[in-house]
């Protein structure tokens, strides 16, 4: 070369590269430069650690954790899995976690956007996150000062819970020397119970959901009259 200057015409990949020039006069003095290095880097990894995909809480605080070759981080949390009209985006530098409070129950979708020092970026994959901090039961039958003259009662209820628990008592309350029954029924949302003798029952529902969500209804009466006395 007799020019100062060189444009390759080939395209190198991403690595790490040493250059230098040896430059050599008519006299035939040669003199060789420092070594230079050129580092290539045409990628940056980003991955989403925690939540996990899919994680259902009732915690509202909830950290975000992730990994990767960036030095920039930009979390975007969105309802919708196209990340249009984003719920929260916060840039993060030189630090893989974050805690945010999300105030608001429902299904969010999360990923992180990682940019390098030579301006490389790249999107972690999309985690769904479902935040549930309400539960829901109702007491439907049978309906509250019932009057009845069977020991049989069929008790009825609905909510969102995933177990369920019917305590019944003879007094109002409900305390330890009191309960005549105390059944865990699973998922059910009805069941039979027979229960000892006449006279006044109180019953409510205690529902519990997978996230932890508690909730124990208010209680009804129920009178039983089994027969007339003479």
């Amino acid at each position: 070369l007799t020019e100062t200057q060189y444009l390759m015409s080939i395209s190198l990949s991403a690595n790490t590269y040493y250059w230098r020039v040896v430059g050599r006069d008519i006299a035939g003095n040669y003199e060789t430069s420092s070594i230079y290095k050129i580092i290539i880097d045409t990628t940056v990894i980003v991955q989403n650690i925690y939540p996990v995909n899919n994680t259902e809480t009732n915690i509202q605080n909830i950290k975000f954790v992730w990994s990767g070759t960036a030095n920039t981080w930009t979390l975007q949390i969105t309802t919708n899995t196209n990340f249009i009209n984003l719920t929260d985006t916060i840039t993060i530098y030189n630090t893989t976690s974050i805690s945010v409070m999300i105030k608001t129950s429902g299904i969010y979708h999360w990923r992180i956007k990682g940019e390098d020092t030579y301006a490389n970026t790249a999107y972690s994959t999309n985690y769904k996150l479902y935040i549930d901090t309400a539960i829901d039961v109702k007491l439907l039958y049978p309906d509250d000062n019932i009057l009845t003259n069977s020991l049989k009662i069929y008790f009825v209820w609905s909510g969102d819970a995933d177990t369920y628990n019917i305590i019944i008592s003879s007094d109002t309350s409900f305390a330890d020397t009191y309960i005549i029954d105390s059944a865990v029924v699973g998922n059910n949302s009805n069941t039979f119970i027979v229960l000892p003798r006449e006279g006044i029952y109180f019953w409510k529902i205690a529902g519990v959901d997978r996230v932890g969500n508690a909730l124990v209804t208010s209680a009804r009466k129920i009178y039983i009259d089994t027969g007339i006395d003479f």
